[in-house]
């Protein structure tokens, strides 16, 4: 009896043993599980929020100073001079960093758990040992699974708003690219370069105010939304929308400085067509001249921009020492650039006085780029190159003027071709004006065609077969441009240096055509 009852002792003890054994193993399991389920998840996290409060994308070493020339400009590369936008790339590059190291620090963690559990079978208390590695086992092996799947979860939300970020950021750049053109279109900005008068598309090239490096196309995208990183540190806005205009822009196309505030004032292109001795350049000094009154007289400024203060300066001291400019060089023009400001209101002005010989070929008319960007034209036509008048003129007279006259046959050549190549660069002249003006009123005194000037009179002498005769030139520009409007000028600045009034009345015509009014 006393045995059977040792018997049943024994075995209610090895059963208790033995459901204490698992409830202390399925404790130490739930413990185990608790752990690597928060832990595992909590490695993802915790790595991603290091990482972004880590900015590994450090700024390229500075390079040496470069000079700003054609050639860098040719060879440029933006993707070696700008910091990438964190949203277009660099984010994925962390999701990338954060997966990696979260997997490592996740497969250290259950080498640990391993190593520890395994360790326990060498207790001195064997059994108790053997519980806590199976209890442990246990939490790896349910906790591991379930933690790593939350791992998993917290890594695709992690790329969900990654993606939603590089897309959202897309819009932004293509939405501030929109409103930046619909800005241009509306203000009638055409970007069009004053020295190869090429149209700057889609951007000028900025120089880096600190590092002197050149930005080929800085506009929003995956080098910046509204700001871009030099690789010296500097940031650069995008857009002209949002200060662009403000950098120091180079042409893409020929190199060339661009006027400051390029791409906010639009551009007003006004060419110079005429023979060779037609007066063209003095008469373009002379509406320079006027421009610089009717704006100080309106309260604004006029600027020259670049080296046309210098160039204006050249033909002052020409006409000053030798009474006549010198003669313009046969190559494709580089406009004389003015800056006017009337109030609120900005506008580049662009004198382009090309060489007559250009206008006599197709051949040579293909360097005067600019004939596609002008809105209004300038046809000048000297009348001492007729015999009607010319002949009128006493012998001395005429011995003196000779080298200044023009030729009437050239004057009718240099229309036509421009018009032609007009038409083939697809320049429609019913959008378009033009001012005939008959130069050199000032030496007609003694022919019949020193009349009181008028429009009226003006076209009167070009449509009379006795005079000028060239009705049929005439007849043509009506029928070809929206506006047309004729004009007598007197090039000569009275005793003070001010412009003829004549010169003026063309000043305001040409301006007005382009939107800008002076008044009566």
């Amino acid at each position: 009896m006393i045995q059977l009852v040792g018997l049943v002792l024994v075995v209610v003890g090895i059963i208790i043993m033995t459901a204490i054994g698992i409830a202390g193993a399925l404790l130490i399991g739930v413990i185990s599980f608790t752990v690597y389920l928060a832990t595992l998840p909590a490695y993802y996290i915790q790595t991603m929020l290091a990482t972004l409060r880590i900015d590994s994308r450090e700024a390229f070493p500075l390079a040496e100073d470069r000079p700003t020339s054609l050639m860098i400009l040719k060879g440029h590369i933006d993707e070696n001079l700008a910091l990438p936008s964190y949203y277009f790339g660099p984010i994925f590059d962390d999701l990338k960093e954060v997966t990696q190291v979260t997997s490592r620090r996740c497969l250290d963690f259950f080498e640990s758990g391993a190593d520890y559990a395994n360790g326990l079978l060498s207790m001195s208390a064997p059994l108790i040992g053997i519980v806590a590695w199976s209890g442990i086992w246990l939490g790896i092996i349910a906790g591991g699974a379930v933690g790593l799947a939350g791992s998993v979860v917290v890594a695709l939300i992690h790329l969900l708003v990654a993606v939603i970020l590089l897309l959202v950021a897309q819009c932004v750049a293509l939405l501030l690219r929109f409103l930046d053109s619909i800005r241009l279109f509306l203000s009638g900005v055409r970007m069009t370069c004053p020295n190869c008068a090429e149209t700057v598309a889609p951007y000028p090239v900025y120089i880096c105010p600190r590092c002197s490096e050149l930005h080929k196309d800085i506009r929003s995208g995956p080098y910046g939304i509204g700001r871009r990183t030099c690789k010296c540190g500097q940031r650069l806005p995008t857009l002209l929308l949002i200060g662009a205009s403000r950098l120091t822009a180079i042409c893409p196309i020929c190199g060339a400085p661009l006027p400051p505030k390029f791409g906010v004032a639009p551009e007003i292109v006004l060419p110079f067509i005429g023979g060779v001795n037609a007066g063209k350049t003095r008469l373009m000094y002379s509406i320079v001249l006027a421009l610089g009154e009717l704006v100080t007289e309106l309260g604004g400024v006029m600027k020259p921009v670049g080296d046309t203060e210098g160039r204006i300066g050249r033909i002052n001291t020409q006409l000053s020492t030798t009474g006549s400019s010198s003669k313009t060089i046969a190559s494709a023009p580089k406009a004389y650039v003015l800056h006017v400001t009337l109030g609120a209101n900005q506008r580049l002005v662009y004198l382009f006085d090309a060489a007559g010989e250009l206008h006599y070929g197709v051949d040579r008319l293909e360097d005067l780029r600019y004939l596609d960007k002008a809105t209004t034209f300038i046809f000048v036509v000297d009348p001492l190159a007729w015999d009607s008048i010319w002949l009128q003129l006493p012998s001395e007279r005429r011995r003196e003027l000779g080298t200044v006259r023009s030729d009437a046959g050239s004057a009718e050549l240099a229309y036509h071709q421009t018009r032609e190549q007009m038409r083939k660069l697809g320049r429609d002249g019913n959008s378009a004006r033009m001012a005939f003006v008959i130069s050199k009123y000032d030496l007609l005194a003694g022919t019949d065609a020193y009349v009181e000037r008028s429009h009226a009179a003006a076209r009167q002498l070009l449509w009379d077969a006795c005079r000028l005769d060239m009705g049929d030139v005439a007849r043509e520009a009506s029928q070809s441009f929206s506006a047309i409007e004729f004009f007598q000028t007197t090039s000569v600045p009275d005793q003070d240096g001010a412009p003829d009034d004549s010169v003026r009345d063309l000043a305001k015509w040409l301006m007005q055509s382009e939107g800008v009014v002076f008044g009566k």
